[in-house]
């Protein structure tokens, strides 16, 4: 027979700690992913790095930004963390030029080429290369939450 006093304890705490933990690794590789993802833009246009704000937050991403990527659901708790990027305002670009890249741009009068901007996905690829190692670690910090509360 389980004993329902001790059970209801556990499913408690179980709650709290359970979402502490979880919030704690969230946060953790939500900072990794965003610090690879300034380091690819170093690396690919250095000039344009100090230009664009790479960074992530709870739930929704701020206007103007393009979402990079979602981990979570909205149901019931919002343990949703976005990954964004947003050009700083006053610099004249857009995130989303160098994440898709721009039409050639030709002038006017003289028809001439004046460049374009290749697509290169750095923002993208670089969520979609640690996603399943986000989410396997994500598993991992419940599990290992459920099991201590369970040892005790």
């Amino acid at each position: 027979m389980v004993d329902s006093a001790r059970f209801t304890r556990k499913m408690r705490a179980m709650e709290t700690e359970v979402h502490d933990k979880l919030t704690k690794a969230i946060e953790r590789w939500a900072d990794r992913v965003v610090a690879e993802m300034r380091a690819m833009l170093a690396l690919s246009y250095p000039a344009v790095a100090a230009k664009v704000d790479i960074a992530w937050t709870w739930g929704n991403a701020p206007a103007g930004s393009i979402t990079v990527g979602k981990v979570g659901r909205n149901e019931f708790d919002q343990m949703v963390v976005t990954v964004y990027a947003k050009a700083k305002s006053g610099s004249g670009i857009s995130a989303a030029w160098f994440e898709f890249g721009t039409a050639p741009r030709v002038q006017k009068k003289t028809g001439r080429p004046t460049g374009r901007i290749s697509g290169t996905s750095f923002f993208f690829g670089t969520y979609r290369s640690n996603r399943r190692r986000i989410l396997s670690g994500l598993r991992s910090t419940l599990r290992r939450a459920v099991r201590n509360i369970n040892a005790r």
